[in-house]
């Protein structure tokens, strides 16, 4: 964790890409992007075209399933999950970085929800 403020808090992430967070969309990767699961969608970036109906998995786990597509990128509908960092529901915003190190923004339900320290590691569980 490397900053910290009642609405959110920033995390670096360890062992994945250097452009994002990975995910997979029928089998093929694909980079997550977008504010989950409290906007109720996502968008992937893929090397492919991904077909509609497709499940987007993070670490196994069906986290949406996709409603439009974009080129190589397409917009996913969020299925029934959350995030949870010590038991308490959370949000992710992701995004890609292309230059920098990906970093991940927990935001908690509500301002002040989430109090960490500098340095602190942390697991976020997927349910």
């Amino acid at each position: 964790m490397t900053r910290c403020t009642p609405e959110h808090t920033v995390v670096k992430l360890e062992g994945v890409p250097a452009h994002g967070v990975p995910c997979t969309v029928g089998g093929a990767p694909g980079l997550l992007d977008g504010g989950i699961p409290y906007y109720g969608w996502l968008g992937v970036h893929m090397g492919s075209v991904a077909p509609r109906g497709d499940l987007v998995e993070l670490c196994g786990k069906p986290i949406a399933e996709i409603s439009s597509l974009r080129g190589n990128a397409c917009i996913a509908e969020c299925t029934d999950f959350s995030f949870r960092l010590g038991g308490v529901p959370i949000g992710l915003s992701l995004y890609l970085y292309p230059r920098a190190e990906p970093e991940v923004l927990l935001i908690p339900m509500r301002p002040g929800g989430m109090e960490l320290e500098i340095s602190t590691e942390v697991a976020i569980e997927i349910e």
